[in-house]
C-alpha cells in the first residue's frame, strides 16, 4: 500500500478558543507538525475557511498535499442542517474535541493510533 505524504494545516485565531486550545495542545502533546494560518486580520483566509466549511469556524484543520494548503479532497458535505463542530468531512475537521481530533488525525496518519482512554 502506498503511504501518502501530507502536511497539516490549522487555521484559527489568536484570540481564546477552547477547540483551539485543545487542537493546539493535541499537535504539540504529539509533536505533529503543522502550518498554522491565523485568520485574525487576514481576509484572504477567513474567506478560505468559509469557502472550506460554509462558515467561518475555527480550528478548522486540514490535510493537505506537501507544499499546498489545499485538502488532498473535497470535504465530504455535512448532512442536513448539521453543526460543524467535529464532523469528519474527510480531508477536513471543524472544531473537534478530543477523541474526534485524535482519530481524524490518525485516519489521515499523523498519528500511530487512534483514541484511546
Amino acid at each position: 500500500m502506498e503511504t501518502v505524504v501530507k502536511t497539516l494545516i490549522l487555521y484559527g485565531t489568536s484570540q481564546y478558543n477552547p477547540f483551539m486550545a485543545l487542537a493546539r495542545d493535541v499537535l504539540r502533546r504529539y509533536k505533529i507538525p503543522f502550518q498554522e494560518i491565523c485568520i485574525d486580520d487576514n481576509p484572504d483566509a477567513v474567506e478560505r475557511v468559509r469557502a472550506l466549511v460554509g462558515q467561518v469556524n475555527v480550528p478548522t484543520l486540514v490535510a493537505a498535499a506537501p507544499n499546498s494548503t489545499d485538502p488532498i479532497e473535497p470535504p465530504h458535505p455535512l448532512p442536513g442542517n448539521q453543526s460543524v463542530r467535529g464532523v469528519d468531512r474527510g480531508a477536513l475537521i471543524t472544531a473537534p474535541n478530543n477523541k474526534q481530533l485524535e482519530n481524524w488525525l490518525f485516519k489521515h496518519g499523523f498519528l500511530p493510533r487512534p483514541y484511546r482512554r
